[in-house]
């Protein structure tokens, strides 16, 4: 399975932190599966699919832009992959952009 490779090889360069920052992975080209969530008033949940494959992602400090990043067609997203508190995976987008040609990037202030 891709994402248990994927995560051995993290783990070979981990543990991440100051001197070692995690790495970035990009989605391009995705649309939204549903509108984004504000969570806890300043964060977002954030649903993407491409094909039949729809994962979530958290987007912290960014609730701000839901609206903006809702109104977007085909986004492009730039993300962390870490374990999450059950085992299982965690994406956290840090930052969006409309997809094809357009430059306006989207990430927390």
């Amino acid at each position: 399975m891709l994402f248990r490779s994927l995560w051995l090889a993290l783990e070979q360069i981990g543990p991440f932190g100051m001197d070692n920052r995690c790495p970035l992975f990009a989605v391009m080209g995705v649309q939204l599966a549903s509108p984004p969530q504000v969570w806890k008033d300043k964060h977002l949940k954030v649903a993407v699919k491409q094909g039949t494959r729809t994962v979530a992602m958290k987007a912290w400090n960014m609730a701000e832009k839901a609206q903006e990043i809702g109104a977007m067609g085909l986004i492009d997203i730039a993300f962390e992959i870490e374990r999450g508190w059950y085992g299982g995976w965690s994406m956290t987008a840090r930052e969006f952009r409309a997809h094809e040609g357009q430059n306006q990037a989207i990430s927390p202030q």
